[in-house]
């Protein structure tokens, strides 16, 4: 294992250090996001979070899949190397027990911007995702078994697309739901379900709205909510499986897409970050906004203390949230951490990942632990850490 400093501080703003020289000429060209000065103009708190290097990935990689498995480890797949444009094909498996990685079978076709999905019966699902070299957007599906660490070709999906939502529905079946298919940033609003007990896929109602960069999640009633999307920015709709129909919810405060969406303990559903525009050179976000599926309502909440996107948030045991990593519009990844306190709608700034990150990957581990790999674009890393959440 190859022994990883942490970033020293910058006139006291841990994490930032690698980054001061490009941040200074960011400010000076007026290219660095206003919210983003924060990171300058203030100290960071006492951290509630620790932030340990753990072993490297066995191939650096970024837009990858990632799915904590029944035993407790980590399968991670594909992803891209050489600024994002080289897809690969390569899975590993990380064991918590050890702290390392080791690499299992390949795909069966290399791919980047996937969803992988872990099924009832133990298994992965992999969906959809891009590969250069294939043409693009891909129909294909293939499904890794721990039990014999092999990857076997599932039936097509009915439509090619990337940057979609999976969402595990009650009935252990697979809703996929928009992504970008051929063309310039053309969204979609199919839809299809699979059944793992037939290895089939069938198409159910479309969607009102067409949504790349989309978020979903499963509600405690058994529906699925599906947020925002660079076609449909403000929109929001739920999916009945029962019916397998679509039905407009209320329209959100602001406008995101490439953001996170998050079931919040008390069954609502925190929106954060993203783009504020329906394109990808639109200003980073750093607004929240909390949805009850009861009222039906969406409601502003505290703001992010960062703007971004392409970051993960995660469910901690304790019912707070974990805004990890992301992205500006200045190619600027983020170290800081922050959590969200759904009971006072507060972000606070909580310690600082040994890596800045973007595009990465966030797994909560079985003992409540988070595990942070790869990410990048310009710089694609191999690194991975564990952070251990203080109570609140």
């Amino acid at each position: 294992m190859k022994t990883h400093s942490p970033l020293t501080s910058c006139r006291g703003l841990p994490g930032l250090s690698r980054y001061c020289t490009k941040i200074a000429s960011l400010l000076l060209l007026g290219l660095l996001p206003l919210p983003a000065l924060q990171c300058i103009a203030r100290d960071l708190p006492a951290q509630d979070s620790t932030w340990v290097f753990t072993g490297d990935l066995v191939h650096r990689r970024t837009n990858h899949g990632a799915s904590l498995l029944f035993d407790g480890g980590v399968l991670v797949s594909g992803g891209a190397v050489n600024n994002g444009i080289q897809e690969i094909g390569t899975a590993e498996l990380y064991d918590p027990a050890t702290g390392t990685w080791r690499e299992v079978a390949h795909l069966n076709q290399a791919r980047q911007k996937h969803t992988s999905t872990l099924l009832n019966d133990r298994r992965v699902l992999v969906v959809g995702g891009f590969n250069f070299d294939a043409g693009g957007e891909l129909r294909s599906a293939e499904i890794y078994d721990p039990a014999t660490g092999l990857w076997s070709y599932t039936p097509d999906l009915r439509d090619d697309r990337y940057e979609h939502t999976t969402t595990l529905l009650n009935d252990g079946r697979v809703l996929v739901a928009g992504g970008i298919r051929p063309g310039i940033l053309n969204a979609l609003r199919s839809a299809e379900i699979y059944d793992p007990r037939t290895g089939r896929w069938t198409g159910t109602g479309r969607m009102i709205e067409p949504r790349g960069s989309a978020a979903a999640v499963l509600l405690n009633d058994g529906r699925v909510l599906v947020s925002g999307g660079f076609a449909s920015p403000l929109t929001s709709e739920i999916f009945d499986s029962a019916t397998g129909t679509w039905t407009a919810s209320a329209i959100m405060q602001r406008r995101h897409h490439a953001h996170t969406a998050t079931l919040l303990n008390d069954g609502s559903v925190l929106v954060a970050g993203g783009f504020r525009e329906r394109h990808d050179r639109a200003p980073a976000s750093h607004t929240a906004e909390v949805y009850d599926p009861a009222q039906n309502t969406w409601t502003l909440t505290g703001q992010l203390n960062f703007s971004r996107y392409d970051h993960t948030v995660t469910l901690l045991p304790s019912g707070q949230v974990a805004a990890i990593g992301g992205n500006t519009n200045s190619d600027l990844f983020y170290a800081p951490v922050e959590t969200y306190d759904p009971a006072t709608g507060v972000w606070t700034l909580s310690g600082n990942l040994n890596q800045n990150r973007a595009r990465h990957s966030a797994t909560l581990l079985s003992d409540g632990t988070i595990l942070a790999a790869g990410g990048g674009h310009f710089e694609i890393v191999d690194t991975s850490e564990i952070g251990t959440f203080g109570p609140p």
